[in-house]
C-alpha cells in the first residue's frame, strides 16, 4: 500500500473491470502441492474429455498464413489463444 503506483504489480484499473461488470476467473498452478498438481491435471483432462469444459483457442492453418495469424490479434478476431497449426510433414527437414 505504500509503493508507489507506478511500481505495484497486479490487477490496475481494477475500477474499470467493476464498472464494465467484467467477469475475471482463474486460478494459479504453482499453488498446487505436487499431489494436488496431479488429481488437478488428471480432473481437468476428464473433464476436457466429457466436454464438461472446452478450450477456446483460434486455429490459423498452415505458416504461409502466420501473418493472418498476428494481425488477427491486433483486429480481435481470436478467441482465447491465436495458434498457428503447421503439418508435421512440413517441418521435416527442421534441425538438419
Amino acid at each position: 500500500y505504500d509503493t508507489r503506483p507506478a511500481q505495484r504489480r497486479g490487477v490496475r484499473n481494477l475500477f474499470q473491470a467493476v464498472a464494465k461488470r467484467l467477469r475475471i476467473e482463474g486460478f494459479l498452478l504453482f499453488q498446487f502441492t505436487p499431489e494436488e498438481l496431479q488429481d488437478c491435471q488428471d480432473t481437468m483432462t476428464s473433464w476436457l474429455k466429457s466436454g464438461k469444459i472446452s478450450d477456446c483457442s483460434t486455429f490459423v492453418d498452415g505458416f504461409e498464413n502466420l501473418p493472418e495469424g498476428i494481425l488477427g490479434l491486433f483486429k480481435g478476431s481470436n478467441i482465447g489463444k491465436m495458434l498457428v497449426r503447421v503439418p508435421l510433414e512440413s517441418t521435416a527437414g527442421y534441425g538438419k
